[in-house]
């Protein structure tokens, strides 16, 4: 009871290199009755053993040297011989502490058992029960193994008096819910060394981080691996301390990954790790490699596989091998479908990547400093847009990118049957668009043989179905309007035939910038109702709820009656493309401002149009009409043939300045000044000189005179709008309405 040992220097250091509380030993009493003591068994309850070398160098080993033995004539006496076949410990610790070389081991025995045989040239000695470690520090800068770990064991040992010096046979360590087998030696003559293999076909990957080193621990731990991995590691090293050669392989099965903000499903790996890339640098951190020789798995959805690569575990390197294969169906699991739903087509992309690892897996990032390249192939897909009822098919797609830039080899579809093929590059978005830092570009070149616009203007419906799906099922959707807010672009347009309701064109072609919040489009030439139509466009303060409008726009010879069939009448229902007949030239400068939802802001519309009519003809016109009630009773207005017609309106707001026009035609001369309101008033003052009262023939070819032209005596007529709103024509002798 109540043993302890002490080294010669317990004074200075207050610490007994053992005690118990109990030791029981069991004598085989026939050797003692021939005076010899021999110990077989030895139990050891609640005992210390704690072995240090302080920093001057001593350590307390030194209790058990032998000192020489006096000169002695007797023979005779008790000699104690030890053959111990059995060791038990009861909450026994063993302590050990070396200052100089920063190692440190702590193990307690909770209820062990040690079970000692021999052999003609070794000692074999099986260690079993339960053992907690305090921790095993090998360098103090990285902190201990097993630490606070609690274990039950199955140690087989043997111990030879020369080389290999300590065998450790297969062995076992079971935790919580891990079991690791052990195997390997230790040589203790100088300098020693030490090879360990460790196997755990069912490692925890949590509890496999309480096992390891803080530090590590800490590397470890910004991943997480759901189910069990398989794990098998080597270390060969020096007794004398430092790093040893490490030698990692693992790997798993369907298995639960979280890297960072990514999360793979199913995923499947083998890989290994060393720390000694570079034999001739010293091993550690800087010098380690993380390799995934095979990986599979669907990240965020999507099913990959290929091979990555980790190099120098203080600023990880990453280099990284993928290819996405799947069919689009697959990813309505990760779509919200009431606003985006895929229904056939096959996706591929291969990326490769070398570069920081923690800039790939940064979800904020929005550059790359790395060596990045990767393609994107689409084949024979179709999806569509329930809200803005629009549907994409025949895509097939072939793209080419870096983290700089993709290269648009291919994208040809079909939306809402008008066939698309574009081809370009975009800059600034990274894989799978990626938002840009600032503002990506994207320049395309984009053909169509027959675009119909009607049913790509379609209004977008209100949502009317709730959101199913996965949490965070609306990423791809959300990315797409994503698009709208983070890009410039420099577009350029050709369409062979294009098509928006009456509207039928030819041969359009254009340029669409938009950079900085600014929008240009144009010129556009195209030809339309048997002309020639160009036009431009500029829209400033995108980003505001009001947008200022400039276009400008020139029409050359356009059927006048085609052109207003094709501009349905431009909204307006005074004259129409039943009245009109002839050829068209016209310059139109326009300045509005345009809301939120595109629509002209009426108030905010200034501008002028100049424009020629060759070989006009108004028939049917009610207020030309209404003039036989005043003038000229016997005449037929019905049908009316002009001389060449040259004007120009001024607009401001939704009244348009008709500046004096003269209208030469097959029943009379007349000259036109005034206001046209397309909203209410009309104030217009028509001219009829009373040289008009002969009646002409039918074969009359009307010529112009000039609007300053000296006409003689005239009657004057006013055009107005009355209370019901409609317009009439009165005799006006005070020309009231031109002073208007």
């Amino acid at each position: 009871s109540d043993i302890y040992l002490r080294g010669p220097r317990y004074a200075q250091f207050h610490q007994d290199f053992f005690n118990a509380e109990k030791i029981y030993v069991d004598l085989k009493l026939t050797e003692l009755v021939r005076g010899t003591i021999s110990l077989q068994t030895i139990r050891i309850k609640k005992g210390n053993v704690f072995i240090f070398r302080s920093k001057d160098g001593y350590i307390n080993t030194e209790t058990f040297k032998k000192k020489e033995k006096k000169d002695s004539t007797s023979g005779s006496g008790f000699g104690p011989t030890l053959d111990v076949k059995k060791i038990f410990f009861e909450n026994t610790r063993i302590n050990y502490v070396d200052s100089v070389k920063g190692k440190a081991y702590a193990i307690q025995f909770k209820k062990t058992d040690i079970i000692i045989s021999s052999t003609d040239s070794s000692k074999q000695i099986s260690i079993l029960g339960a053992i907690h470690f305090g921790g095993l520090m090998l360098n103090e800068k990285k902190g201990s193994y097993l630490s606070d770990k609690a274990t039950d064991v199955k140690l087989n040992l043997e111990i030879f008096p020369g080389p290999p010096g300590l065998v450790l046979r297969p062995s076992e360590l079971q935790f919580d819910k891990s079991t690791v087998g052990l195997e390997g030696k230790f040589l203790f003559s100088a300098p020693g060394s030490f090879v360990l293999n460790i196997h755990s076909p069912n490692l925890d990957y949590l509890e496999g981080t309480t096992i390891v080193t803080s530090a590590l621990a800490e590397k470890l731990g910004k991943y997480q691996i759901q189910n069990p991995i398989d794990l098998t590691v080597r270390l060969d090293g020096s007794l004398a301390g430092g790093e040893p050669k490490i030698d990692i392989g693992f790997s798993t099965k369907a298995n639960k990954v979280t890297l960072g903000k990514v999360e793979i499903q199913d995923m499947s790996f083998d890989g290994t790790f060393i720390n000694h890339v570079d034999s001739t640098v010293e091993r550690g951190d800087p010098n380690s490699r993380l390799n995934f020789t095979t990986f599979s798995g669907k990240i965020s959805g999507i099913p990959t596989e290929g091979k990555v690569m980790i190099t120098d575990l203080t600023d990880p390197n990453l280099t990284l091998e993928s290819h996405v294969r799947l069919s689009f169906k697959e990813i309505n699991t990760q779509a919200d479908t009431t606003r985006l739903k895929f229904l056939s087509g096959a996706f591929a992309s291969d990326v490769n990547y070398d570069g920081k690892l923690m800039e790939y897996l940064d979800a904020t990032r929005t550059s790359y400093e790395g060596k990045l390249q990767g393609s994107v192939k689409v084949e024979d897909a179709s999806w569509v847009l329930p809200l803005q009822q629009k549907k994409f098919d025949n895509v097939n797609v072939d793209l080419q990118f870096t983290s700089k830039q993709m290269d648009i080899e291919r994208i040809n579809f079909r939306l809402n049957n008008s066939p698309v093929e574009i081809k370009g590059m975009m800059s600034g978005f990274l894989p799978y668009f990626f938002g840009p830092k600032k503002k990506g570009f994207v320049k395309l070149s984009i053909y169509s043989k027959r675009l119909d616009l009607e049913p790509l203007m379609k209004k977008q419906t209100k949502r009317t179905v709730k959101t199913t799906g996965l949490k965070g099922g609306r990423k791809i959707s959300d990315l797409l309007d994503q698009l709208y807010e983070k890009i410039e672009f420099d577009l350029s347009l050709r369409v062979d035939e294009l098509l928006k309701g009456p509207l039928r064109a030819s041969k359009l072609n254009g340029r669409v910038l938009f950079h900085q919040g600014h929008l240009t489009a144009g010129p556009f030439k195209m030809r339309a109702a048997d002309g020639d139509i160009s036009f431009s466009l500029k829209m400033d303060d995108l980003d505001k709820e009001v947008n200022p409008v400039s276009l400008t726009a020139n029409v050359k010879d356009a059927d006048i009656t085609k052109l207003f069939l094709s501009f349905n009448d431009f909204s307006q229902k005074a004259i129409t493309s039943k009245n009109l007949s002839g050829k068209i030239s016209t310059n139109v400068q326009l300045d509005t401002k345009v809301d939120d939802e595109f629509q002209v802001i009426p108030a905010a519309q200034t501008g002028k149009v100049d424009f020629k009519i060759k070989d006009g003809r108004i028939s049917d016109f009610e207020p030309l009409q209404n003039m036989s009630n005043f003038l000229f009773k016997k005449r037929d207005f019905s049908d009316v043939k002009f001389a060449e017609i040259n004007g120009r309106f001024g607009l401001a707001g939704q009244s348009l300045d008709i500046g004096r026009m003269e209208i030469q035609s097959s029943v009379l001369t007349l000259f036109l000044e005034g206001q046209y309101s397309l909203k209410d008033t009309v104030e217009l003052s028509i001219q009829i000189p009373l040289s008009n009262l002969k009646k002409r023939d039918k074969d009359y070819k009307p010529e112009n005179v000039g609007v300053d032209a000296k006409v003689g005596a005239s009657v004057y007529l006013r055009v107005h709008k009355n209370k019901a709103g409609k317009i009439v024509m009165a005799y006006d002798p005070f020309k009231k309405s031109k002073k208007k």
